[in-house]
């Protein structure tokens, strides 16, 4: 089973099927709609007791800091940060207690030249891959770029584009 956590809404039947979902597939997916930052709290605390119950093969969150950015914005700075970590926590000991991969994305923001991750320092210290992707000049084209990771060497990437049918190499 893959639990989806969806804080944005942003699932699309439509684009899974088109990447090779079918209703077969659709029926291991546990999708977790979530509402606020609250809920969204709750939901990865309670993330490790599923784990235990059930056999699950992928966790992924999507996004982790759209609905802390939310709450950003009414100053609860403090709070925030300290349960962004603790979601953070909960989700490294799931992936190194029960083997499981643990895809979290995360939204930037233009800093200078470049970009940089909401939650930066958080997200960097939990973090053990960081794969920055970003719109190439061709339309559906995109790059991967490597920005942290164990044993690749950081600023490696790959060029892809978006096809109806899924992901296609550019060569």
């Amino acid at each position: 089973k893959v639990v989806y956590i969806d804080t944005e809404g942003s699932f699309s039947l439509d684009r899974f099927t088109q990447m090779g979902g079918s209703e077969s597939k659709l029926k291991t997916i546990l999708l977790l709609d979530v509402h606020d930052w609250n809920e969204q709290h709750a939901c990865v605390i309670s993330l490790e007791k599923l784990c235990e119950q059930d056999k699950i093969g992928l966790i992924v969150v999507d996004s982790v800091v759209a609905l802390y950015r939310v709450e950003m914005d009414q100053g609860q700075f403090q709070r925030l940060n300290k349960q962004l970590a603790t979601q953070y926590a909960v989700l490294s000991r799931i992936a190194r207690k029960y083997k499981i991969p643990i895809i979290v994305t995360n939204q930037v923001y233009e800093k200078g030249e470049g970009v940089e991750l909401t939650s930066r320092m958080i997200a960097r210290y939990w973090s053990k891959a960081l794969i920055e992707l970003k719109k190439a000049d061709r339309p559906g084209h995109r790059t991967a770029l490597v920005r942290k990771h164990r044993s690749l060497s950081e600023d490696r990437k790959i060029d892809f584009k978006i096809v109806e049918k899924g992901l296609e190499d550019v060569v």
